[in-house]
């Protein structure tokens, strides 16, 4: 796996480096049939780099493409973002 311009930098993560990553990129390969994470800057194209979880979850929300984002140890998925959007906006009104 590399990037578009044919570079990546893989790191290896053993149990033993970090039990909780390593379970991770477990899970990851058994669902998606490779236990590879990217880590990335995080923003797109024309847009500055996201400063906030906030700005993440509306990111995941909006991009068709992507399916869950790791923050720290908290695993979101794309429905979790969803329904956070969601009492965002009924907390708002």
């Amino acid at each position: 796996v590399v990037h578009f311009d044919a570079m990546a930098r893989p790191q290896m993560v053993r149990a033993t480096d970090d039990a909780w990553l390593h379970r991770v990129l477990v899970l990851v390969g058994e669902r998606m049939g490779y236990p590879i994470l990217i880590n990335t800057s995080f923003n797109t194209r024309g847009k500055p780099i996201l400063n906030r979880v906030a700005e993440a979850l509306e990111l995941l929300q909006d991009l068709e493409d992507l399916e869950f984002i790791l923050v720290e140890d908290w695993l979101v998925s794309k429905a979790q973002a969803q329904a956070w959007g969601r009492n965002r906006e009924a907390s708002a009104s």
